[in-house]
């Protein structure tokens, strides 16, 4: 691929970073879908396994086709993985802490959302940093 045509570090991250945004709006829609008053800790954590399950592999395959799309260099993917999730995660940070002022749900529903956001971008990001460790010629 030509140098001209190759986003450039920050526009890459940007970019990241937008995509970040639009998928915290969508996953936080369906959580809001799934979960209406609707989760109790003792009956619903087969639901919120699957949900962690899926939202996971989701975010997973949304990361490393974002990669591929973005013809992401493998230096940066490390950074880019980071690019995905920190706007994400500082949004998730304002939403567990106003859940229950912004949106009417369940008293326990709080603690579900914030779960599932720390599980799965953790995973996510330890996933990022294993897979695009650096080779030995790299180091």
């Amino acid at each position: 691929m030509p140098a001209q045509s190759r986003l450039t570090y920050i526009q890459h991250m940007v970019l990241m970073m937008v995509i970040a945004v639009v998928g915290w709006a969508v996953f936080l829609g369906l959580f809001l879908l799934i979960f209406t008053d609707s989760y109790e800790p003792s009956v619903s954590r087969t639901v919120w396994w699957v949900w962690l399950i899926v939202g996971t592999i989701v975010t997973l395959i949304t990361m490393f086709v974002c990669f591929r799309v973005l013809q992401t260099p493998r230096q940066w993917r490390s950074s880019a993985a980071i690019a995905l999730f920190a706007p994400a995660m500082c949004l998730d940070a304002l939403a567990t802490a106003y859940f229950n002022d912004w949106f009417d749900q369940g008293p326990d529903d709080d603690a579900a959302y914030g779960a599932l956001i720390l599980g799965a971008a953790g995973i996510c990001l330890l996933v990022a940093m294993v897979v695009n460790k650096p080779t030995a010629d790299e180091t």
